[in-house]
């Protein structure tokens, strides 16, 4: 969960004393009250519990309800939790790829490829605050992912998409995989074997 001593990008002001993460995966929500009431009840007590930087680490959606997550942002920015600083979205397949099983009649009329895309490039823009900011760096020109961010002298978050791995059939997307360039870049940008806390979405 650490690395090295960073000096590529200015670190965001912690006290490292009280540096805490929450980290969350895989909840799956579904576009509904409950669950909404569900999550932000989980999130306000990992806040009472001094958690400074809030992570998702892929699939917090249920068959890319991104109505839901619009929602979801604007509850976790009333909370002052929004930017690169304090917040860390990556995607997965279930956040992007607009089939649930079963499936539902709306769905099956629905592209799965060409929806999944246009899935993909709203979650981009949706997290775009919690991605870009003073304390991070884009490690491929003009692409969301991968992406660093150093928070201490001493944390790091990688954000890694391993929901589009190269592979035209959006299927695939499951599998998890990175792409070897994606791998090849973070490599390079550290010149080391890594050490840090990779962000998944599996």
């Amino acid at each position: 969960m650490t690395a090295r001593p960073h000096s590529k990008i200015p670190a965001a002001r912690f006290r490292q004393s009280a540096y805490r993460i929450a980290h969350f995966g895989d909840m799956h929500l579904e576009n509904t009250a409950a669950d909404l009431r569900t999550v932000l009840a989980i999130v306000d007590d990992a806040i009472k519990n001094r958690a400074k930087h809030l992570v998702f680490s892929g699939d917090v959606l249920h068959a890319a309800n991104l109505e839901f997550l619009e929602t979801f942002l604007l509850k976790l920015r009333d909370r002052n939790f929004s930017s690169t600083s304090n917040l860390t979205i990556v995607p997965g397949n279930h956040d992007i790829y607009p089939l649930s099983w079963p499936p539902r009649i709306g769905q099956l009329l629905r592209i799965p490829g060409k929806t999944a895309q246009r899935n993909f490039e709203r979650f981009v823009q949706l997290t775009a605050k919690a991605r870009l900011g003073r304390a991070s760096k884009e490690l491929f020109p003009n692409a969301p992912y991968p992406f660093v961010k150093v928070l201490s002298d001493e944390v790091v978050v990688v954000g890694l998409d391993t929901t589009r791995n190269n592979k035209w059939a959006p299927l695939s997307w499951a599998a998890g995989e990175l792409p070897q360039e994606t791998m090849a870049v973070v490599k390079k940008y550290y010149r080391a074997p890594l050490k840090t806390m990779f962000l998944r979405g599996l």
